[in-house]
């Protein structure tokens, strides 16, 4: 399967029922459909020809909502352009977003057990519910710094390292926790 001239691909946006006025109205309906990968791989494969994966769960419906959002601001601005090109830039920018914005994906943990059982590096890559990193905070005060002979500035650079805090969200959660608001 070869990928579609860029008139084509509009064309099935709008047969989807994508607005194809505008990028903008066009990529804010595609992210209103809370697209699975599963969902938007052969959306994209129908436009490009093209197979897309992701490490990110959330990487293929980011591709597919940047490569409506790229299809429809050459469309408005009638430039043509190469789907293939405009595919890998909809990649760089899925890839960027998820990056640069870790916050915004959130992976739902059900049950605080989970939370506590959580990976670090999920937490301090600001990809766990929220909450989550509070509890993790807490089991590494537990662990490595109470009853611990630390001065406070060890203490916040363990916390910072750790979970990933900023020294003054570290001061917050050890004042909380050294006073027992949050234990």
């Amino acid at each position: 399967m070869t990928a579609m001239t860029l008139e084509q691909a509009v064309k099935v946006l709008e047969a989807d029922g994508i607005p194809t006025h505008s990028a903008v109205r066009g990529a804010q309906h595609v992210n209103g459909l809370m697209l699975t990968a599963e969902q938007a791989k052969p959306l994209i494969k129908t436009l490009t020809g093209q197979e897309v994966n992701g490490a990110h769960v959330m990487h293929v419906p980011l591709v597919y909502g940047y490569l409506v959002q790229n299809i429809l601001k050459a469309h408005v601005a009638k430039q043509a352009a190469d789907l293939l090109d405009l595919l890998v830039r909809s990649k760089e920018q899925a890839a960027k977003l998820i990056e640069e914005q870790a916050w915004m994906f959130i992976v739902d943990v059900d049950s605080r057990q989970e939370i506590e059982n959580a990976d670090p590096e999920v937490v301090k890559a600001g990809m766990a519910k929220k909450g989550a990193r509070k509890v993790l905070a807490l089991k590494v005060y537990r662990e490595k710094i109470e009853g611990k002979d630390l001065k406070r500035k060890e203490a916040i650079a363990i916390l910072c390292e750790e979970i990933g805090l900023t020294p003054a969200g570290a001061s917050t959660y050890y004042a909380n926790f050294k006073a027992g608001k949050w234990a």
